[in-house]
């Protein structure tokens, strides 16, 4: 496990300090995580198919200054995705729940940022672009980090920081995007549609 630490970075393309843990906290604050799976990259017909995806690691964060990545199967806290209580936030959040369907693990009670930027209408709704528009962070893309490489054989020490600093600023932008959701008068179009 990857404990990344993004205090005071400017942006991810800088070296994010790190540690190595093997214990999940056992608190979550308020409740809200930020989530995210680093997959397998499977093509069918030339196209990425996330249908056959399969979860090499997860990443979490649940204050915006600290990630944790781990190169575990999520179904070792199923109990958090499952969970009605725990409030989790992801972008692209179909992707995750359609990976974590086919490994029968019910991901339940979650927001998603890019359908949020999508109704805030932004010009981009990709995680990176999206962290360059909202926060001013820019972010080391997928292809700078895998070089080309499957993301099974990547070490634990260049995917961790880069699986976390996913889920740090899925949280930094869903408490930036909910407030625009409300000021705008859209929430009731995010959460009832």
């Amino acid at each position: 496990q990857i404990i990344a630490d993004f205090r005071g970075l400017k942006n991810t393309t800088d070296d994010i300090p790190y540690s190595v843990s093997y214990i999940l906290p056992a608190d979550f604050g308020d409740g809200l995580i930020a989530f995210d799976l680093e997959t397998t990259t499977p093509n069918v017909g030339g196209r990425f198919a996330p249908t056959c995806a399969t979860p090499v690691g997860y990443s979490m964060s649940w204050m915006p200054e600290h990630g944790v990545y781990r190169s575990e199967d999520p179904a070792e806290i199923d109990s958090i995705l499952q969970s009605y209580v725990v409030t989790k936030v992801a972008h692209n959040a179909k992707f995750e729940h359609t990976v974590l369907a086919n490994h029968v693990i019910n991901f339940v009670n979650f927001h998603d940022t890019k359908l949020a930027a999508y109704l805030l209408e932004y010009p981009s709704t990709h995680l990176k672009h999206l962290a360059l528009q909202v926060l001013g962070h820019r972010m080391v893309t997928f292809e700078e980090m895998a070089k080309g490489r499957d993301p099974a054989t990547i070490p634990i020490e260049e995917i961790g920081p880069y699986g976390a600093a996913d889920s740090v600023m899925t949280l930094r932008l869903w408490n930036i995007l909910k407030e625009q959701l409300q000021e705008k008068k859209l929430w009731p179009v995010y959460t009832d549609i």
